[in-house]
């Protein structure tokens, strides 16, 4: 985790974002009962069959890329045609100007984020699994089943969940709200390794070990437009008992 710094930044991030987030939310509980479950119908081997069917892993690291986007400006490029570049709506950019998309403020964006400033570790599978049918059973007892749903609430999950999946797992798919990898052709080519890495990461994690809740979550320095995370922030952790 510690060779490159984007994975070291990101996991970090996840760790400070998971375990600030509200005991009561059950987060951990649920990752730790997704792990045991898939690792379990997978005698036991992280394959990497195996690691696509942590819906709610790879939710928790895309949510936390979202959240605590550690790139302000994103996917810089400098205009190199000698007559520069014509957008909509007049706009011309002469050579040699330099150009970027505000990551951190369209990971933030109510009109594509319901509660945008919220870190939501399910934001990205919640919705998956209600549409397969994926239950949880956490501490021994499943998710109570609501009422029958409305023929407004039906049509409102719908666009919820279409809503979802268009963003949804996994988090190497990128687009036009979610630019951790950057989007279209020049995407991070390493995504999908980094991906599997720091998903495998959070799993032993939460299968193998416990750590503190933080009352508050760590707040990130800034270095003109990075975030990362402060280098004096420490967390309490120790192994889970077999």
């Amino acid at each position: 985790m510690v060779a490159i710094h984007t994975t070291s930044f990101t996991t970090t991030n996840v760790i400070l974002d998971l375990y600030s987030s509200p005991p009561s939310a059950g987060f951990v509980e649920a990752l730790r009962e997704e792990c045991n479950r898939v690792f379990a119908n997978y005698g036991g081997s992280w394959t990497g069959d195996a690691a696509s069917k942590l819906y709610r892993i790879d939710s928790t690291v895309k949510e936390s890329m979202r959240f605590s986007s550690f790139g302000m400006v994103g996917m810089t490029r400098r205009v190199s045609a000698s007559d520069g570049l014509d957008l909509e709506g007049n706009v011309h950019i002469p050579q040699g100007i330099r150009l970027g998309i505000p990551v951190a403020q369209i990971h933030c964006d109510e009109a594509y984020y319901p509660s945008a400033t919220t870190y939501d570790a399910f934001r990205f599978s919640r919705a998956y699994e209600k549409s397969n049918g994926i239950t949880s059973k956490v501490n021994g007892s499943t998710a109570e089943q609501s009422d029958p749903p409305t023929k407004f609430q039906e049509r409102e999950d719908l666009a919820d969940r279409k809503h979802q999946q268009q963003q949804r797992i996994p988090l190497t798919r990128g687009g036009g709200t979610f630019l951790a990898f950057g989007t279209g052709k020049h995407s991070c080519p390493g995504r999908f390794f980094a991906a599997h890495e720091m998903k495998l990461m959070l799993a032993y994690l939460v299968q193998h070990y416990d750590v503190e809740y933080m009352p508050k979550r760590p707040a990130q320095s800034h270095f003109m437009e990075v975030k990362m995370p402060a280098k004096s922030t420490t967390i309490r952790i120790r192994k889970r008992q077999p």
